[in-house]
């Protein structure tokens, strides 16, 4: 398993606390303040994955698309937040569900999937 460095996995790190800043949102609900917080915080994780995005399309244009088809170790956290988005769902009743169980079954068939040649798995 390779080591994660913030500079290289940014925009997974960012797609992870989003999705889990999401999966929890339910639970404060009722928090109005918390709420806000919530939604404030993923607009904030939003506005830097498109940054970041922009910045690496800018810097990199040839290997933009190579870099972002690697297989990342943030899959294994991915799914498990979406297990836990499921969980909240059944449990506050948000009706999420379904849309928690496609992410999952989408992280997972990703991981299955060929590479394309020439990109790596990290």
């Amino acid at each position: 398993m390779s080591r994660i460095s913030f500079r290289k996995d940014r925009l997974d790190i960012l797609f992870s606390t989003l999705l889990l800043l999401y999966a929890v949102e339910p639970v404060f609900g009722d928090i109005l303040v918390i709420d806000y917080l919530i939604y404030g915080l993923m607009a904030v994780c939003a506005v830097l994955m498109l940054v970041f995005l922009v910045k690496d399309l800018i810097k990199d244009a040839r290997g933009f698309i190579s870099s972002y088809t690697s297989r990342s170790v943030f899959w294994i956290v991915d799914a498990v937040i979406c297990l836990i988005g499921l969980a909240v769902g059944y449990a506050f009743s948000s009706n999420s569900g379904s849309w928690w169980i496609f992410l999952f079954i989408c992280f997972v068939a990703v991981y299955f999937l060929p590479t394309p040649k020439g990109t790596k798995t990290t």
